[in-house]
């Protein structure tokens, strides 16, 4: 579950809530170091940790705005199969996380001590398995049975693996509404099922208007909910959310100083298949209308600056980039890359690729729309 920055929608109330979180993770010494994949999500964003032990240690703190700060670890050895995350809360104390030598369990982390961190799964994680288990039985057994129809695109093939994930889908949101004063369905429906989830928008106003105590929704993470929720209802002929950033250059791009021309807003990432495959796209738009008509705007969602500059210098893409500023993303409603959006001269959107299922990488819906507009 990949992001969340909304909360610079609402700063005052953040500066007030927010706390500070500090966390040791300690090691034992037959565990190789470079094996671990730390990230921690605080509330309004998700960050990745590269994990700097020192004597089988490592410490490091941020802000977070929700109840807890949430830490996933996993130990990614190749002579392990055990892949799955082990998440933890943990408040404003400060919290140490002891991981012990364990040959007895698949999961090599699961022999640990927690001074002032909280095990996710005896939270609800473990209670929503348990309700969840059938179906996703069911959907791994058709999954494995099948993945050779499926990646073909076998229509019947697929339309069953859709299905049976809707399923998996609907039980989550009945977890929710089932358990909606345990706070864990709050985080559940925070992190995931409002970013990732296939339900549609109403229900999911609807689930969180009805189902959460006034106690969570009065909160900063309630505050947020709402806002990601109002994004993601963003349709054409609505104004496009004005913004104020720098691009790679230095300098400053204000999206209503572009008034009087035609807007390519595209959210991309350089580690993102579909993205690379739609350039081409977007340098024949590129080259057939002249920037006075039309300016591309590209914003980046890469970690990694190097391997943003060296994507953008390889494919020649050659229009204003925003790099690394992942809160626009949310306040575009943007729920999977890539992504396009076309402003028309007086700042509405015209189109959003997601909700036009423009999904050929040549974009034959946008580039219809815009011989008839421009």
């Amino acid at each position: 579950m990949k992001l969340l920055i909304m909360f610079f929608l609402f700063l005052p109330n953040a500066i007030i809530a927010q706390k500070v979180f500090s966390l040791k993770v300690v090691i034992p010494d037959n565990m190789n170091e470079k094996s671990f994949v730390i990230y921690y999500e605080n509330g309004v964003r998700r960050t990745e940790i590269t994990p700097n032990f020192k004597d089988k240690q490592c410490v490091f703190s941020d802000s977070f705005y929700s109840r807890y700060a949430t830490i996933m670890i996993a130990y990614r050895d190749k002579n392990i199969k055990y892949r799955e995350y082990n998440n933890f809360w943990i408040t404003d104390a400060p919290a140490t996380i002891t991981f012990m030598a364990n040959s007895v369990s698949p999961d090599p982390l699961s022999k640990r001590k927690l001074i002032n961190a909280i095990e996710v799964s005896q939270m609800g994680e473990d209670k929503l398995n348990a309700f969840k288990a059938k179906e996703v039985k069911d959907f791994q057994d058709f999954y494995f049975a099948n993945e050779g129809k499926i990646a073909k695109n076998d229509s019947k093939t697929v339309k069953i693996y859709h299905e049976k994930s809707q399923r998996i889908n609907d039980k989550y949101m009945a977890f929710i509404k089932k358990n909606g004063s345990l706070y864990y369905s709050f985080w559940l429906f925070r992190t995931g099922m409002i970013v990732n989830s296939v339900t549609p928008l109403d229900t999911l106003f609807k689930i969180y208007n009805t189902v959460f105590p006034d106690s969570l929704k009065n909160s900063i993470e309630g505050e947020y909910i709402e806002n990601t929720l109002k994004s993601r209802n963003l349709r054409k002929r609505d104004l496009a959310p004005d913004f104020n950033l720098h691009d790679i250059t230095g300098k400053n791009i204000k999206l209503s100083n572009y008034k009087g021309k035609y807007i390519l807003l595209t959210f991309w990432a350089s580690w993102c298949g579909p993205c690379i495959k739609e350039i081409p796209a977007l340098l024949k738009i590129k080259e057939k209308y002249p920037s006075d008509k039309l300016e591309i705007i590209s914003i980046n969602l890469d970690d990694d600056s190097t391997s943003f500059s060296k994507a953008v210098q390889k494919y020649k893409m050659e229009w204003v980039h925003i790099f690394g500023d992942k809160k626009l993303r949310d306040v575009y409603g943007v729920m999977g890359i890539p992504e396009v959006l076309l402003i028309n001269k007086s700042g509405e959107i015209i189109y959003k690729r997601g909700q036009e299922k423009d999904y050929d990488s040549k974009l034959p819906i946008l580039n219809n729309l815009l011989v008839d507009s421009l």
